[in-house]
């Protein structure tokens, strides 16, 4: 009897089951032997995009691979915010089974658009997940359909410190954390990778801390600095376990309030609709513990917080003032506020001024006859600071005063007020030959040389002459080379208790020295000059007209600066022979030759009457008991 086709399919297939089944008894033992494990990559496998669509994830292939790779995603950039599907293999890396290297092939379902890439999956064992992360910074966690991890892994918070270019975040041990910058557009800035673990920092607390060592650029490289994490960028989180958050970077702004203590300022993050609690942290402070201060407010950018440490922390300049605050998102976001360094420097012989480190905007300024209570106002305006760390010039013609010692300058951006008496300070002598700076400030006052080209400068400090106020500042001390491009670059300051400076500026090169001093009669200077020629004279120094041991004293044995005594005028044959009658006492004169003598003070350009040769001297009668000396710098214009 023929079996039918079917029939001798049925009975070979019975007969080749049997034979398995019979070997399969035999050698038990040897086909467990040859059984692979399965690879903890395969199977399927669900996720959360960071903008929230939904990922579907199918790895396929023998236990060891070559793997098949699919997955679908809801929204991707690349395709326009539509849906697309990536395709490709992947294998085990060689060196850590837990890392799955796979080129794949993403496709657009709508517009058709393609890209290639490469990714790598890393297994994480202890949380049963996959993570990917990609080249632009961003990190997918991949968990299994329907269990296998925790269902709710506990709430990544992050805390951002923008003011010092940090990330961390209070976290359970044993995890590993990626983090992402990117600026406002989704460019990225840098990304780290972490490990949530103890720190002796935080007391033995466990999570995450950025450091400068940490961070990645965007090409791969290792960063010396951290990213400079800016106002509006955005900071990513993602653990190993499925948690994941972000924070974008609302503006925090303060001003500090030096005298009173404070700082009071906006937070600008409008995303939030509702107030935000603020702290305020006392970083910068030299003490123990820190203090911290409260406030709320509404991140709009225009309503203000304000925080006190009145009578507990007197801030200084450079000490940072911490201003964080916490939104609804259950993020922290804070910045460093440092506290400016207001400051006055003013030339008494230039006229001019300029101040730095003042708040923004307009300016108040005041030039009073003196620092005494009720003394004469002589000039108050207004000018613009641009920027808190730049400076702000006030030139001579915007007061149009001619400035004397004494003179009282106040400076008040309303928040910071500052003050400088003017006193005279000149450099006279910049000797490139022998690297000396040298000439006149107060008597005992600690003076600041300082040589150098625009970008820098050496410093040497020495104290002025007791009578004389004369200084000499010897480079050559310090090994240093007074070169001429140096000159415009180089000066003297005179500080006041609170930072505030008095300057001398070098003289322009081409200037005659003449030194004035204890000498009967007038001193030729040497300098011709002819009819109808211009020339300028700078003059600085002190001097006294009474020697030391001048019989009990006068009320006029003082130092005068060449401008004189205001208001003492002598007459022609008032106490002896003076040789300027009628014009100020002690002041510095000049005359061509034997003609009438002209008063000269500070400075300023002459025209010559006649030809004939310049000579000096001060308004005395008596001039070989003097004391101390006037520099006299000048410089002719060519004629024609």
């Amino acid at each position: 009897m023929k079996l039918s086709t079917n029939r001798k399919l049925i009975r070979m297939f019975a007969n080749v089951l049997s034979v398995l089944v019979i070997l399969a008894l035999a050698f038990p033992v040897v086909g467990s032997a040859y059984a692979a494990p399965s690879s903890p990559f395969l199977g399927k496998w669900r996720a959360i995009d960071v903008d929230g669509s939904e990922m579907s994830l199918a790895i396929g292939g023998p236990p060891a691979g070559p793997f098949q790779i699919t997955w679908t995603d809801d929204y991707i950039s690349y395709c326009n915010g539509e849906a697309g599907i990536v395709r490709g293999t992947a294998s085990l890396n060689e060196n850590d089974p837990n890392l799955l290297e796979a080129d794949v092939h993403l496709e657009c379902f709508r517009s058709g658009a393609t890209l290639d890439f490469h990714v790598t999956f890393r297994y994480h064992p202890i949380t049963n997940t996959l993570s990917i992360r990609y080249w632009f910074g961003q990190v997918t966690i991949w968990h299994r359909p329907g269990g296998g991890q925790a269902e709710e892994p506990p709430a990544l918070g992050l805390r951002v410190n923008y003011g010092h270019d940090w990330v961390e975040s209070f976290y359970e041990a044993g995890h590993t954390v990626w983090v992402a910058i990117t600026d406002g557009d989704g460019n990225l800035k840098a990304t780290a990778e972490l490990v949530t673990e103890p720190k002796d920092f935080w007391g033995g607390e466990t999570g995450f801390q950025t450091q400068w060592s940490d961070w990645i650029d965007p090409d791969g490289n290792s960063m010396d600095n951290p990213p400079d994490i800016q106002p509006f960028d955005w900071v990513y989180g993602w653990v190993d376990n499925g948690a994941s958050a972000q924070v974008q970077i609302g503006d925090i702004s303060g001003t500090i309030d030096l005298n009173a203590d404070s700082i009071e300022g906006t937070v600008n993050a409008p995303w939030f609709s509702d107030e935000v609690e603020v702290d305020c942290h006392s970083w910068g402070a030299p003490l123990l513990e820190e203090i911290l201060k409260y406030d709320t407010v509404l991140p709009d950018g225009e309503d203000t917080y304000s925080c006190s440490w009145a009578d507990e922390w007197n801030i200084q300049p450079y000490q940072d003032v911490g201003v964080g605050y916490s939104g609804p998102d259950g993020n922290w976001v804070a910045n460093a506020i440092i506290p400016p360094n207001p400051r006055i420097v003013a030339s008494e012989a230039g006229d001019w001024f300029w101040v730095t480190e003042f708040y923004p905007g307009l300016l108040d300024l005041f030039i009073y006859e003196s620092a005494d209570e009720g003394a004469t106002l002589l000039w108050s305006g207004q000018q613009e600071a641009i920027d808190l760390w730049g400076i702000t010039v006030i030139e001579p013609n915007v007061h149009d005063l001619d400035l004397v010692p004494g003179n009282y300058l106040v400076v008040s951006d309303r928040v910071n007020q500052k003050s400088l008496v003017l006193q005279p300070i000149s450099v006279t002598v910049f000797d490139t030959e022998n690297e000396i700076m040298a000439r006149f400030a107060p008597p005992r006052s600690d003076v600041w040389a300082a040589a150098g080209p625009q970008d820098w400068q050496e410093r040497l400090m020495m104290t002025a002459d007791s009578a004389t106020g004369a200084w000499l500042a010897d480079f050559k001390i310090i090994g240093f080379d007074i070169t001429e491009d140096m000159r415009e670059w180089s000066y003297v300051h005179v500080y006041d208790e609170d930072g505030d400076a008095n300057e001398g500026s070098t003289p322009p090169p081409g200037a005659t020295l003449i030194v004035v001093a204890n000498q009967e009669g007038w001193v030729d200077s040497g300098i011709p000059v002819s009819a109808g020629q211009s020339f300028m004279i700078k003059a600085f120094g002190l001097m006294n007209p009474c020697s030391d041991t001048y019989p009990n004293g006068a009320d006029y044995c003082i130092f005068f600066t060449p401008q004189g005594a205001e208001g003492v005028v002598p007459d022609e044959n008032e106490f002896g022979d003076f040789p300027g009658p009628g014009l100020r006492f002690m002041a510095l004169l000049g005359r061509i030759d034997d003609g009438e003598p002209f008063y000269v003070g500070a400075g300023g350009t002459f025209t010559a009457e006649r030809d004939g040769t310049l000579w000096f001297t001060p308004n005395d009668n008596l001039r070989t008991d003097n004391q101390g000396t006037y520099v006299v710098l000048i410089w002719l214009e060519p004629m024609g």
